[in-house]
């Protein structure tokens, strides 16, 4: 990417769904840019679905109570992203 002239890239984390594994897509987002010496910028994507398992409100409060706090306590990420009401899965309507 650098090669085609990338200086700047913005990585999501969100796939991970627990705070460790959100925790760790963003470190390892920091990690390649600092490897491949281009600007990262990290954007917590948390509320991007609900895990099996659990209760849309429920894991609304902990994205917003204990992830989004512990992530930018951290430094981890740049910007926060949510699913606009349009696209929330339907739990969460």
């Amino acid at each position: 990417m650098r090669a085609e002239g990338v200086t700047t890239l913005e990585i999501k984390s969100g796939y991970g769904l627990t705070l460790p594994d959100e925790r760790k897509q963003l470190q390892v987002a920091r990690a390649l840019g600092e490897e491949c010496r281009v600007n990262v910028v990290t954007t917590f994507l948390g509320a991007h679905a609900i895990p099996p398992g659990r209760e849309a409100e429920e894991y609304t409060d902990e994205v917003c109570n204990v992830m989004i706090p512990t992530i930018a306590a951290e430094g981890l990420a740049e910007a926060v992203d949510v699913c606009s009401r349009r696209h929330v899965p339907t739990g969460w309507r």
